[in-house]
């Protein structure tokens, strides 16, 4: 049985909700299998915004605590398998980190590698993002979204491998760790593997050209165009300030 909500000041923000919903889940009050309240009931009962709510279980699913399931709603994971990771996650976790951050920092480590992938990628780097780009094309064809987005990650760590910088690579693995309920949302909507598999080819074929221009802008518009139907998909406004990554454009 849903616990009943509590009632939320409005001075609060999603910090107080996820502090919420986390006690809730971790004491037992919410079990493996429990499906949450839709949001608009949550942010109801709480009397804070969607976005407010959105960004509170955005951190839950980045804990490995709640996975949105299509047809079925957010549901509540097993606490023993839940993806409670040490070091940087937890602790950007922890500290409040909101979604708009996490993807600012993406786009940045993002460009940044796929410009030291251009100068230092080998040739078996490049057979090695040949190989997860076609098995992108098959997850395509079989219209296999878990899979699609297995390679997606696939492909962005192999990036991080050919940039030649560990930590580079560790950063950007922990950041997309944090979004992946972000990114299997819209991989879900239609089109959206057909057009994340066509940025892939474009950094690839950029890479073999070693045009670093190039590149960066696929790999800006990529990030670029995901974000949009993120927000698109949920109805939402992240804000984020694209003019930054306006000078390689």
């Amino acid at each position: 049985m849903t616990p009943k909500a509590e009632t939320i000041k409005r001075s609060t923000t999603a910090d107080k909700v996820f502090d919420i919903l986390h006690q809730w889940i971790t004491s037992g009050r919410l079990q493996e299998g429990d499906v949450l309240p839709s949001q608009d009931e949550l942010s109801r009962q709480f009397k804070v915004s969607r976005n407010t709510l959105r960004e509170a279980v955005f951190k839950l699913s980045a804990l490995g605590l709640v996975q949105a399931k299509q047809g079925v709603g957010t549901v509540v994971q097993s606490r023993s398998s839940a993806n409670y990771l040490s070091g940087l996650q937890d602790h950007l976790l922890m500290d409040r980190i909101s979604m708009r951050e996490f993807l600012e920092a993406r786009v940045s480590i993002e460009t940044t590698i796929v410009r030291l992938a251009v100068a230092r990628a080998s040739e078996e780097d490049i057979g090695r993002l040949d190989e997860i780009i076609a098995r992108q094309r098959n997850a395509i064809e079989a219209q296999d979204e878990v899979e699609f987005v297995k390679h997606d990650l696939a492909f962005h760590c192999e990036l991080g491998n050919a940039c030649g910088n560990r930590v580079m690579l560790k950063i950007s693995q922990t950041v997309y760790n944090l979004l992946h309920s972000f990114i299997t949302t819209v991989a879900g909507a239609p089109g959206n593997l057909e057009q994340a598999f066509r940025y892939h080819q474009q950094i690839l074929e950029a890479i073999k050209a070693r045009d670093a221009r190039a590149a960066e802008n696929s790999m800006v518009s990529h990030l670029q165009e995901t974000v949009r139907r993120f927000q698109e998909s949920m109805d939402v406004d992240l804000q984020l300030d694209w003019t930054l990554n306006s000078e390689q454009r």
